[in-house]
Formats: structure tokens, C-alpha cells, sequence
């Protein structure tokens, strides 16, 4: 096959299906039109975007993600690895329902629970024998 004619196939692949794309994304679509009102670019992070605009997820559940029109996707994304456990893992979420119940959620705050994670932290990695827990403002 030619240069021009694989070229050729390829742009014909390539609009069919972003064609369909187009069909199935139209809430995301509208989610793009306005995100370029306020983000530039109209996204977050280039890192993540793609062409024409990308889906904007409604939810997600365990290794699935569903966009704006309802379209199911499997997560192979999963944020860079940091949900490795899946979206909206049980564990996870009983966990942090047990800090939101007790009542204070301040970064900074004197609780048991920040000695035990840097006992197990120190237990864990050798040359660590002591930790502090710092934010940088973004969180």
C-alpha cells in the first residue's frame, strides 16, 4: 500500500469513528463547549485530554467509569494508578464514613490514628525511623 492511500484509509477510519464518537458523547460534548469557557484548553490537565474533547464522567463504580451520556467504559486509566482499589471500593469508603462520623477531618489535627500510620510506616521501610506529615496547600 502507498504512502497516500494508507494515509487515505486512515483518515477515512479516523472520521467514521470519530463520527460515532460524536454521536454517542453528546452531553460531553456540551460539557467540553462549556468547560472552555472557564478552563483553558477546557480541561484540567493536558496530560489526559484527547480529540476532539474528551468524556466527562457522571460516576463510577469498581473498575468502570460512565460518562455524561450514560456510556460505560472500563478504567484502564485508573488516575495514574492512585485508584488502584477502583472507584468507590467498599473498604475505602466505610473507611473514610468512620473518620467523617468522628467528627474531625482537620489535616493537622492531634489524633491517634496519625502515630499509627507512621508506626506502620517506619515498620514497613527500613532506613525510615521517622515520619511527618506535611501538605503542600493543594489537597
Amino acid at each position: 500500500m502507498s504512502a497516500a492511500a494508507r494515509d487515505k484509509a486512515l483518515s477515512e477510519v479516523t472520521s467514521r469513528v470519530e463520527g460515532e464518537y460524536r454521536k454517542r458523547t453528546k452531553r460531553s460534548y456540551a460539557v467540553a463547549q462549556e468547560a472552555r469557557k472557564y478552563l483553558p484548553g477546557g480541561d484540567t490537565r493536558r496530560s489526559i485530554f484527547f480529540f476532539p474533547y474528551p468524556i466527562w464522567i457522571d460516576h463510577a463504580r469498581d473498575c468502570r467509569v460512565y460518562d455524561e451520556d450514560g456510556n460505560e467504559y472500563l478504567d484502564f486509566h485508573n488516575c495514574y494508578t492512585t485508584m488502584i482499589l477502583g472507584h468507590g471500593n467498599a473498604g475505602v469508603n466505610a473507611a473514610i464514613k468512620e473518620q467523617l462520623d468522628q467528627g474531625t477531618l482537620a489535616l493537622g489535627a492531634f489524633k491517634k490514628n496519625v502515630v499509627t500510620w507512621a508506626r506502620i510506616l517506619c515498620e514497613r521501610v527500613e532506613s525510615v525511623e521517622q515520619v511527618r506529615f506535611t501538605c503542600t496547600g493543594t489537597e
